[in-house]
């Protein structure tokens, strides 16, 4: 950098440091006794240190182009939050009124600004609620915070300080000084910051039916309006997941619109509130006419003037024992919600208003003048709404119904038929009944049965008859009573604790719901509400408008019935079976049940065949030598008793492909 440069440099710097030296300088024609009241550097409410502590805010602003002052008020009242200056409407203002506090502790006094009040309309810190209406201009915005009847904080903010961001004119209205301050305030006036938008707030998951009902209204010589019924569309689904259904659809070439139903749940979800006004006395929060104070014919003449302006007429209940109660011009929109509430929604008149009059009703002050449009706050076009809401336990779900014991759970266990068992029978038996008698009576005797076999062979004499089939026991293959019971009881004490807390789960459910219900109707019994008015062409739809026709399935396999099976597979079908080839079960490997087939068992009339032992046990294992070998004859087996069937041809043991047990010894002939 050359030397001509540099010098250049810090010329320009210390010019800067000079301006801004001399911007903040202290005023030179401020005395000492000025300097010390103008309290530099200090907080403007040192105190004011908690913002948890206000239990109030009024911000007032003022609009230079329609000379009106807005006040906005939040309150404590009575443990809730609420809006004077909208009926006292019931706000969401904890939190947001501790964000504003926050945002105003701890402002310090940076700068003087002399010249008093004559400089209050330059730096736009005139008084809103000032009365003078000379003194239009200038107007700032003014903050108060309050506990009870304590000013913790009252400020009133002007026009931002030309190049320094972040930065105000300010003054406390009890004194003439204006001030630079740091300060960024999260001030609103705006209705909808203050209070829960979200009106019905309920969730897409909630929802399992919405029914229109377009019904019309005649109104009577008495007061009363006469309904005549119209199309009533429900679409429901009982899973969140599944598709709506529209009830009486039954054209197979016709389906619900998705995008209608989409649409019209989405705007039930999302419907926001934009205003509010109070409702008339003799209204119930369910819309009922309440005949405690709408005594006479001529209350309820002004009732219904009142509320037909609004687009809403009394009328008589829809059943001889339901009292009078409200109707709409445009129908009802209903809803069901699995967490047992059923809310009403009545449509009213469409009406146009600036903001202030969508918020709250109340017209701005200032008279235009004929020909004349506001510069700003356009009207907008909206619409009245009444919600009610009801709770209904059969939209829980049925209650869970507590389990019957079973009718043998307290009965006394059943005692056997017989007391005699063939192993204690007391009785002589017969030759060959008990296996251990028949091994004792015969010691030494040929039995036909190898050693170590517990198995007696087809065709031996009848003890060995006896053991296979031996004589019906009445109490054979029945449960042990005791066993039986201990099972029952077992279920019944399983279903007693599912029922318990399936119970539990449904009455905390349906306190839920009545308790959500009775808050809701706090909230709403009270109020009209306003709403755009563009959100009715989304929720009043009619029939035709949710149909539409069926789409044409796609796809080449919807078209053309798809690949045959197994193609398109690699390798095929599993076990390598082609399309069309019957499956086997062990499809690939070979199955000896092939060639003895497992669908036709052994019985006691007939004869084994051959190369299978006669308790269906694998045959002995024999060696290619072992077979050519003729067998050496033991015994010629006799045939069992009754036995039908002609003795096999001794043919050479075929070789299986499962282990075989080994031969059993030969045993000793008789004699």
């Amino acid at each position: 950098m050359s030397e001509t440069a540099r010098s250049l440099t810090f010329v320009v710097a210390a010019l800067a440091m000079a301006g801004v030296a001399w911007f903040v300088r202290p005023p030179d024609n401020l005395t000492p006794e000025e300097m010390r009241s103008a309290k530099l550097n200090t907080p403007f409410y040192p105190d004011f240190k908690d913002p948890n502590v206000p239990t109030s805010i009024q911000v007032v602003g003022f609009n230079e182009d329609q000379a009106v002052s807005r006040i906005f008020a939040v309150e404590l009242k009575d443990g809730l939050w609420r809006l004077p200056s909208y009926n006292n409407y019931p706000a969401d203002g904890a939190d947001r009124l501790a964000k504003t506090a926050t945002s105003l502790i701890g402002v310090v006094r940076e700068e003087f600004i002399p010249g008093g009040e004559t400089q209050h309309e330059v730096f736009g810190v005139v008084d809103p609620l000032e009365k003078d209406s000379t003194k239009l201009k200038g107007r700032g915005q003014r903050v108060t915070l309050a506990k009870d009847s304590d000013v913790l904080l009252d400020l009133i903010i002007g026009k931002q300080v030309r190049e320094r961001p972040g930065h105000r004119y300010l003054r406390r209205p009890d004194e003439k000084s204006v001030y630079v301050a740091k300060i960024n305030p999260d001030l609103s006036t705006k209705f909808s910051d203050w209070v829960e938008t979200n009106l019905l707030k309920v969730s897409r998951d909630e929802l399992t039916s919405v029914e229109i009902d377009n019904y019309s209204i005649a109104e009577g010589n008495d007061g009363l309006a006469r309904i005549v019924p119209g199309d009533v569309v429900r679409l429901s689904h009982e899973k969140s997941f599944d598709p709506w259904k529209l009830d009486g659809l039954d054209d197979p070439e016709k389906e619900v619109d998705a995008t209608k139903t989409n649409e019209l749940v989405n705007a039930l979800v999302d419907l926001k509130l934009t205003g509010v006004r109070p409702k008339p006395p003799g209204l119930n929060a369910d819309l009922t006419i309440d005949r405690k104070i709408v005594k006479q014919k001529a209350q309820l003449t002004l009732l219904a003037n009142e509320m037909s302006s609004k687009g809403f007429v009394p009328g008589p209940g829809k059943t001889e024992d339901e009292p009078d109660r409200l109707y709409s011009k445009l129908g009802e929109v209903r809803l069901a919600s699995n967490k047992g509430l059923a809310y009403t929604l009545r449509f009213g008149e469409v009406f146009n208003g600036s903001e202030a009059e969508i918020e709250s009703g109340v017209e701005d002050k200032k008279e235009a003048q004929e020909g004349e449009q506001p510069k700003s706050d356009e009207p907008k076009s909206s619409r009245y709404l009444l919600v009610s809401v009801a709770f209904d336990e059969s939209l829980l779900g049925p209650r869970p119904e507590k389990p019957e014991p079973p009718a043998d759970l307290d009965a006394e266990p059943a005692k056997p038929a017989t007391e005699t068992t063939p192993e204690k029978s007391t009785s002589a038996p017969d030759k060959g009944d008990s296996p251990q008698e028949d091994n004792q009576g015969n010691c030494g005797q040929e039995t036909n049965q190898p050693v170590g076999d517990q198995q007696p062979l087809p065709g031996d004499q009848p003890a060995a008859a006896a053991l296979e089939n031996p004589a019906p026991n009445p109490t054979a293959g029945q449960p042990d009573p005791a066993v039986e019971k201990a099972r029952l009881q077992q279920e019944y004490e399983a279903k007693l604790t599912k029922y318990e807390a399936d119970l539990k789960d449904w009455e905390s459910k349906s306190k839920a719901g009545k308790e959500r219900s009775e808050e809701l109707n706090r909230r709403f019994g009270t109020w009209y509400y306003v709403i755009s008015a563009d959100v009715i062409q989304k929720l009043r739809l009619t029939r035709e408008q949710l149909i539409k026709a069926k789409s044409a399935p796609g796809g080449a396999d919807a078209a053309g019935g798809g690949l045959p099976p197994g193609l398109g597979l690699p390798g095929g079908l599993p076990g390598g079976i082609l399309p069309g080839q019957p499956a086997s079960r062990n499809a690939g490997v070979p199955d000896p049940a092939n060639e003895v087939p497992d669908e036709e068992p052994l019985t006691e009339d007939k004869t084994p065949q051959e190369g299978q032992s006669p308790d269906n046990a694998s045959p002995p294992e024999t060696t290619q030598e072992e077979a050519a070998k003729p067998e050496t004859p033991t015994k010629p087996q006799e045939p069992a008793p009754g036995a039908d069937q002609p003795a096999p041809v001794e043919e050479p043991a075929a070789v299986d492909s499962e282990p075989q047990q080994p031969a059993p010894p030969d045993l000793p002939e008789n004699g």
